[in-house]
């Protein structure tokens, strides 16, 4: 099924006279049969360096780096403040690390009444792509978009769909190969309104699949197995449902990512069960043929209780479990190093 995106997209690119040169394979994207396993990296979170080196010895696939637009590029009659991630992203050069690269909080000047204006997003893609030719593998574009912090005003999927469609077609006609990442969506509670977005993302696409949808599954508090119908709160099988509007929209080839999925401080784990539910997360994702990545939300997150980085730069139990899960499943993605109870 990922293989008719990728064709897709190259047809794309002949109609348009375009040219695009092969993606490099990578587990998750559209074209790659594998599972991808990824982790959100704070760029002023904990030894971000260290922490881009843990991750590429411990086994990931993906980086998800989150770009406030309004916080590094809040003028536009200025250069945006490239530092923090052009430090991220040196650090993950020279790694077999894949970095996607979301585009948040369009500022002020970015921001129309319908949403962040679909050429200046497309124009900040092209920018991105081109300052980052090697690492940046996909672009996910406000994520949270069916809420009103995600994407700026009131959340509208026909103004959504119409970004998408033109940032697609600006990196196709510019012979870029990154993948865009839709949406984000973030359900606020069980059974809201985040499926209704999802479903008018789809009636404004015409009937057109899209070749990934992204979820974004913050602070979760059931146990990773716990499914939809059981909890009064979101729960990683989220995807089930999201699945199940592709379905009915006949999108049987487009592809889930959970770009950023954490625990709710509440639940108070403790180390042994964070690195359990860690664990447990995967081990059900990973069999989903419709889900490509999925990335632990707190690499090096300085504001979360389960970072996977601590403080000093050191790997934290909850890492050395999940990078056993991964030595078990793909022994060749781990380096060398040592990794408590191997």
């Amino acid at each position: 099924m990922k293989t008719h995106i990728a064709l897709t997209l190259i047809l794309m690119a002949g109609i348009l006279g375009s040219t695009i040169m092969p993606a490099q394979a990578q587990a998750g994207l559209p074209g790659d049969p594998n599972f991808g396993y990824g982790a959100c990296l704070q760029l002023d979170g904990y030894h971000v360096a260290e922490s881009v080196r843990l991750a590429n010895d411990f086994g990931l696939n993906w980086l998800t780096i989150d770009f406030d637009w309004a916080r590094y590029w809040p003028e536009p009659s200025n250069e945006p403040r490239w530092e923090p991630l052009d430090a991220a992203m040196q650090a993950a050069s020279g790694t077999r690390l894949a970095t996607m690269i979301a585009i948040t909080h369009a500022p002020a000047w970015a921001l129309t009444e319908n949403g962040p204006d679909p050429k200046l997003t497309a124009d900040l893609a092209l920018r991105l792509v081109q300052r980052y030719p090697n690492n940046l593998a996909a672009l996910e574009l406000f994520p949270g978009a069916n809420t009103l912090e995600g994407w700026g005003t009131t959340p509208n999927a026909a103004a959504y769909v119409a970004l998408l469609d033109e940032t697609a077609s600006a990196l196709v006609k510019g012979g870029y190969n990154q993948t865009p990442v839709a949406a984000g969506i973030t359900p606020q509670a069980a059974g809201d309104a985040a499926l209704d977005f999802l479903k008018s993302m789809y009636a404004a696409h015409q009937g057109k699949g899209i070749p990934v949808i992204s979820l974004r599954l913050p602070q979760i508090i059931a146990a990773p197995d716990v499914a939809p119908k059981d909890s009064a709160t979101a729960t990683l099988r989220f995807h089930e449902q999201a699945r199940e509007v592709m379905r009915e929209n006949d999108d049987w080839s487009g592809l889930i990512w959970l770009t950023r999925f954490d625990w709710d401080p509440n639940a108070l784990l403790s180390p042994e069960m964070h690195g359990l539910w860690l664990q447990q997360a995967f081990v059900g994702l990973r069999p989903q043929l419709y889900i490509g990545m999925a990335a632990y939300g707190c690499l090096n997150d300085p504001a979360s209780p389960y970072s996977l980085v601590d403080p000093d730069g050191r790997p934290t139990a909850a890492f050395e479990a999940l990078a056993r899960l991964i030595a078990s499943v793909a022994p060749s993605q781990t380096s060398t190093i040592r990794i408590e109870g191997n």
